[in-house]
């Protein structure tokens, strides 16, 4: 922000420091006025953790400049630049800055640019707060044009940098990355480019922290909450825990100020559990799928749990340490039979069992948080499979009931965030990960979800990086591979997404999901070979557990092979299974339609129209949904509503394959022929084969039509 000279104040006879601003940052007699005020008013203050500012003057040309005291010492990005700070220095500066921004946002003082070049560190050790002024004017952007951009881009808080109002948790955010900077010797989010860096800052996860105390990192993470609701509320909190960690450790090095390093205060490995619904990964809105992969059941979904062990003679320090709770005994075995169960959820009663013996536990224990985390994510598996929104409720109050025990559960985080991804709240979804991610950096569940992120984002590498990085967090866990094969399918990378799925078999050769989702790549490769592999891998999964996924894709192997009648008898088998899929009644209708049976055909649809209308109040932000419902308010004429759920899912997804071939449907259903050739067109450029077209027989209106040949002629050329 300009140059700082050491001068003499010759009528006070006192040093001072002169901070000149950039020439092209010219001020009106409003701006300087603003600004004289907004510096005296922090300055007044008088904490001794604020820097104090004289005045604001002008030179003879014109130049404008700051008077502030000068303080022997130097800022703190100095002292990083040589490397991270000691543990109970970097504790003691954090919590002398929380100190001065405190009695700043106790006067409604915000500072909006907290950065190592605006901390001094006097050769006492005082730290001082400095450009408070010059920050606090420029949060009316119209106090001066030039200057269009409040604080320091890498150092602002994601609202700041969506331009979302600034308050006190925004200087907090600023705090933690200034404490985490200490603490490593580099930003947390530092990337190989200003750009890269700042998408890391609304997108990803901080930089690991694994040599620093646990407690110190939980400070951090907090600090650095996507979700400002997530943060500290005020620096009175967050400084309280500086003042803990900061005794903790003094009394661990006898009030040393060089605490090692490499043997901080650690608890034993957090106890965790682990569970990934893939079906999360599966159902993105903005994957290029073909159309076959739209109708395939159960979103080649696939879970597993890592039950954690618990040494019996360290049960009652880890329940103490990291639960906050010790469990009653019996409360605990059936909870960790309860996850047995879970883990192997693809086994039918398999959740049923895991409910019983979770409510027995809660029942014998109500404090025991770690149950009441377990069952809402087993009640949001029950949700997954058979759609019943009753699920999804008790599966949203056990998650309540288990932060209302024990807020620091990142279990807990990562089913809220898949419960927000299932209903098309991503954003929300992604704050739920972000923040188990900050309780827990070596979440593997979570991991995945920002994966997923980096992947929507088109950041394809780090996707793949992160994804098999969650695979190497849990080598022994199928669902890390098979959410893997999952990206490789979304890739169009077939027989990667075969290998990993044959990893998933080997793993667990009698899980049913791992069978089905196997089958489902061999369909989407469409190779002769691998269609007789589907139907032996889906014919295993039927006869080790019969399924309304197995059997609904099994009848779209049948529907590619032209075998109707067979393609409308197991299709049947599935909606007898499971009633409430819209998908699986659409798969019906379509089958019945092939078959010649319209009057079935209708009953189908009829039926994936009353569950489609269900599903768009619950998920309003689900593209396909939203598309499925225009094309059945279309075949009902019904113009209004079905351009209404046009408009919402090309805005949700407008490259989308699937949704393109939706809105194609939906306007030849309306008689707009012209567009619905448009967007058949559009689905083909997005991923889709005229194949994937021949096989939908709502679009057997457009295929023939000469001017599309002329245009998939032009596209061919």
């Amino acid at each position: 922000m300009g140059l700082v000279y050491k001068a003499l104040d010759s009528k006070l006879e006192r040093v001072v420091a002169l901070k000149f601003l950039p020439p092209h940052l010219t001020f009106s007699d409003h701006d300087r006025k603003r600004l004289l005020n907004e510096a005296k008013s922090a300055s007044a203050l008088d904490h001794p953790n604020i820097g104090v500012i004289h005045a604001i003057e002008e030179t003879s040309d014109g130049q404008t400049f700051i008077v502030m005291a000068d303080y022997e010492g130097s800022t703190l990005a100095h002292r990083i630049s040589s490397g991270p700070i000691a543990l109970l220095e970097a504790v003691d500066i954090a919590r002398q800055i929380a100190a001065g921004l405190a009695e700043a946002h106790k006067h409604s003082i915000i500072h909006r640019d907290v950065k190592p070049s605006n901390i001094i560190v006097t050769r006492e050790g005082m730290v001082k707060i400095v450009d408070f002024g010059l920050a606090l004017v420029l949060r009316d952007l119209s106090a001066t044009r030039s200057l269009a951009v409040v604080g320091t881009a890498v150092y602002m808080a994601p609202e700041q940098i969506q331009r979302f109002p600034a308050d006190q948790r925004s200087d907090l955010w600023a705090l933690g990355v200034v404490l985490a900077e200490m603490l490593v010797g580099h930003h947390p989010f530092l990337r190989e480019s200003w750009t890269a860096t700042i998408q890391a800052i609304l997108n990803d996860p901080p930089d690991p922290l694994d040599l620093v105390p646990k407690d110190l990192q939980a400070v951090v993470f907090k600090a650095l909450a996507k979700d400002p609701a997530r943060r500290y509320p005020s620096c009175q909190p967050m400084l309280a825990d500086l003042e803990r960690v900061r005794t903790e450790l003094q009394v661990i090095e006898g009030g040393s100020s060089e605490l090692t390093r490499t043997a901080p205060f650690v608890t034993p490995r957090e106890f965790k559990r682990y569970a990934h619904d893939a079906s999360d990964a599966f159902k993105t809105s903005d994957d290029r799928k073909r159309g076959l992969r739209r109708r395939m059941l159960g979103g080649l979904s696939a879970v597993a749990v890592l039950v954690a062990l618990w040494f019996s003679p360290l049960r009652p320090w880890i329940a103490a340490r990291l639960l906050g709770h010790q469990p009653e005994k019996a409360a605990y075995e059936a909870y960790l039979s309860a996850m047995g169960h879970i883990q192997r959820y693809d086994k039918k009663g398999n959740l049923d069992l895991a409910i019983s013996e979770l409510r027995s536990a809660v029942g014998r224990d109500q404090q025991f948080a770690l149950g009441y985390a377990a069952l809402g994510e087993t009640f949001r598996l029950k949700y997954q499979i058979d759609h019943d929104k009753k699920w999804l409720d008790e599966a949203l109050a056990n998650c309540k009931k288990a932060l209302e025990l024990d807020s620091r559960l990142s279990a807990v985080y990562v089913t809220l965030g898949r419960i927000h991804n299932d209903s098309g709240n991503h954003d929300l979804a992604m704050t739920e990960l972000q923040h188990a991610l900050e309780l827990d950096p070596r979440n593997a569940d979570a991991l995945i979800g920002v994966a997923h992120a980096q992947e929507s984002a088109g950041q394809i590498a780090e996707a793949e990086a992160s994804y098999k990085k969650a695979v190497a967090l849990r080598p022994d866990s199928w669902d890390g591979y098979n959410t893997l094969g999952g990206f490789y399918y979304r890739q169009h990378r077939v027989d990667d997404a075969i290998v990993q799925l044959q990893q998933v078999v080997k793993l667990t050769p009698d899980n049913t999901q791992a069978y089905n989702n196997l089958a489902g790549f061999y369909l989407i490769s469409a190779r002769p070979q691998d269609l007789v592999l589907a139907e032996q891998a889906l014919k295993k999964s039927i006869e080790i557990s019969p399924s309304y996924p197995a059997f609904g894709n099994l009848g779209l192997l049948y529907m590619q092979q032209q075998r109707y009648s067979e393609a409308a008898e197991v299709t049947r088998k599935a909606v007898e299974l499971n009633d409430r899929d819209f998908l699986a009644w659409e798969n019906l209708d379509w089958a019945y339609r092939w078959d010649g049976q319209a009057a079935r055909a209708q009953a189908a649809r009829n039926k994936a129209f009353e569950l489609l209308e269900q599903a768009a109040q619950s998920k309003p932000r689900d593209a396909q949904v939203q598309s499925h419902l225009a094309f059945q308010y279309g075949n009902r004429g019904m113009r209004q509503q079905a351009m209404t759920r046009v408009q919402a899912a090309l805005a949700l997804a407008p490259n989308d394959p699937d949704v393109l071939v939706n809105v194609s449907n939906t306007y030849q259903a309306l008689g707009d022929h012209r567009q619905a050739m448009h967007y058949a067109q559009m689905s083909l450029q997005n991923g889709y084969t005229l194949s994937d077209l021949r096989r939908d027989p709502d679009m057997q209106a457009v295929l023939p039509d000469p001017d599309f040949q002329s245009l998939i002629a032009v596209k061919s050329q």
